[in-house]
């Protein structure tokens, strides 16, 4: 039989992740919908996903080791592939590790994409970086 106090904490516990949902949800629901699509679901867009995500890596990689200061923003596709990797966290720390030197912060806090804002120059940044190295993104 469920005590009063146990009932107290589960009901405090839905409390704290209603109220984490309340906030989380407005953030994502743009990733949502560009993951959420048809096309997502496609062994070939996935693997071409995983290529442009390990080269995502590579250009943070030489920013660090160049002491570049560019915010690097990643595509939906690429982001989808990182919030899977980290999914599984001791692979995703030890690969990181390994192939750029640390584990990346990850703050989805700014969500604001306005020109001149962080995403928008970052974005911007992280195209004209990627379209040196690689070519069209």
């Amino acid at each position: 039989m469920e005590t009063a106090n146990h009932k107290l904490k589960l009901y405090g516990k839905d409390c704290i992740i209603r109220s984490l949902m309340t906030l989380i949800l407005p953030r994502q629901s743009p990733f949502h919908y560009q993951v959420s699509r048809a096309h997502v679901d496609n062994d070939v867009f996935l693997q071409e996903a995983v290529a442009r995500y390990k080269a995502f890596l590579y250009l943070i990689k030489i920013n660090r080791e160049r002491s570049i200061k560019l915010f690097c923003v990643p595509t939906y596709d690429i982001d989808l592939i990182c919030h899977t990797h980290q999914l599984h966290a001791i692979s995703y720390c030890n690969d990181l590790t390994k192939m750029i030197g640390k584990i990346l912060e990850h703050d989805d806090t700014d969500s604001d994409r306005s020109k001149g804002k962080k995403l928008d120059t970052g974005f911007s940044g992280t195209t004209a970086q990627w379209e040196e190295t690689f070519g069209r993104w």
